[in-house]
């Protein structure tokens, strides 16, 4: 897809300001928690990190993604295109979702922190995307088939089992006032606890923590 080249055109450029980087990984790994190079969890959260870094990260107020918009020139037809699909990352929508029903060529999800229901066109052949799964991830404007949406790359996915838990760290993030991406980041923490915990049943681990968001 169109969009996800772009995205790791996007990310090619943004990793050369190493200084970032590194700052960047240091507070992903105080927010998300630290997987090392040999634990199962490290690839989908090595990419969720570009991601995030990319478009969420805002180091000086404004994120990669944005200064690579403002510095793309728009000459022609082709580079329009392009800043249109910056724009569409840019203005992707990261929150926590459950998967509702799951089609041929795409899935239906409920947004559990905004309540929404979205339906995403997919043409992968995504493993383990079906009924009740329950992952972080983002989604995309399709500004080539308005108003399609397409999933980004990455998808860090919770155990079914902790559901429960999972619902009842929304019930309290939103009593407490919490932004969406508190919310998101405190639940990556705890998958990292339920890898590392695995004699603990996930839906423990999960609902451990209903102490007062830190």
């Amino acid at each position: 897809m169109i969009v996800h080249q772009e995205l790791d055109r996007a990310i090619a450029q943004a990793v050369l300001d190493q200084p970032a980087l590194m700052t960047a990984r240091a507070e992903w790994d105080r927010l998300a928690g630290v997987v090392h190079d040999d634990e199962p969890l490290f690839e989908e959260r090595a990419s969720a990190f570009l991601e995030w870094f990319l478009i969420d990260f805002r180091p000086g107020g404004r994120a990669p993604i944005e200064a690579q918009i403002q510095g793309a020139q728009a000459t022609g037809p082709a580079d329009q295109a392009r800043r249109d699909e910056l724009a569409a990352l840019a203005c992707s929508h990261r929150s926590l979702f459950q998967v509702r029903t799951a089609f041929s060529d795409g899935v239906l999800l409920d947004d559990l922190w905004g309540g929404g229901t979205f339906r995403v066109h997919e043409r992968r052949q995504l493993a383990g995307l079906g009924p009740g799964e329950l992952f972080d991830g983002r989604l995309i404007a399709d500004v080539s088939a308005p108003p399609e949406l397409l999933f980004a790359r990455t998808f860090c996915f919770h155990p079914r089992e902790a559901e429960e838990g999972v619902r009842s760290q929304v019930i309290q993030a939103r009593r407490d006032r919490r932004p969406r991406e508190e919310l998101l980041f405190r639940l990556l923490r705890l998958r990292v606890r339920c890898e590392r915990y695995r004699h603990v049943k996930p839906s423990r681990v999960y609902a451990a923590l209903l102490d007062p968001l830190s």
